[in-house]
């Protein structure tokens, strides 16, 4: 079943992370600094995710002006990924940069996702949205990369207000 990007379901947002859905695929946009309480509206959009789908794709995007998670986010992050585990088909961290900053965000990623958990789900640390898109549809036959892309930049043009929330 192939999806449309009216099938991106919006959990959270807000000027520093945006959660979101889009068929079996968890998307943690993050624009701002990540904070240890964004695991929480993870967790929240996992649990619901999982319950429709056996196995979910991750998908974490970060913008250039998002600063590297501090030592409290990476560590929540990586309990994170060590409780759902067993049910990601796979995580895909992409930056939307070039550059030495890109080359740093990969880094904490590889790090947060190959030396701070243990677990068995492929992890990759991917150039660009086309390159994620691409590999996800590697790990879910129903993944529509297209509709993904078009999804993710209605995602990136959504914008509250400096400090508000929405929850949905």
């Amino acid at each position: 079943m192939q999806r449309m990007a009216s099938d991106l379901r919006v959990a959270v947002l807000s000027s520093e992370t945006t959660v979101a859905t889009f068929g079996e695929v968890l998307i943690a946009h993050f624009r701002g600094p990540t904070r240890a309480s964004c695991v929480e509206c993870l967790d929240k959009a996992f649990a619901g995710l999982a319950a429709k789908h056996p196995r979910v794709v991750f998908l974490g995007v970060v913008e250039a002006e998002s600063p590297p998670p501090d030592d409290e986010a990476r560590k929540a992050l990586a309990g994170f990924f060590q409780r759902v585990g067993e049910q990601l088909s796979c995580v895909l961290v992409t930056y939307r940069g070039e550059g030495f900053r890109a080359s740093m965000v990969r880094t904490v990623a590889s790090v947060i996702l190959n030396l701070m958990i243990r677990a068995s789900f492929p992890r990759h640390t991917v150039r660009s949205l086309d390159e994620a898109a691409a590999l996800g549809k590697k790990y879910s036959s129903g993944l529509d990369p297209a509709a993904l892309l078009q999804a993710l930049d209605e995602l990136a043009q959504m914008h509250p207000k400096p400090g508000a929330a929405i929850s949905g």
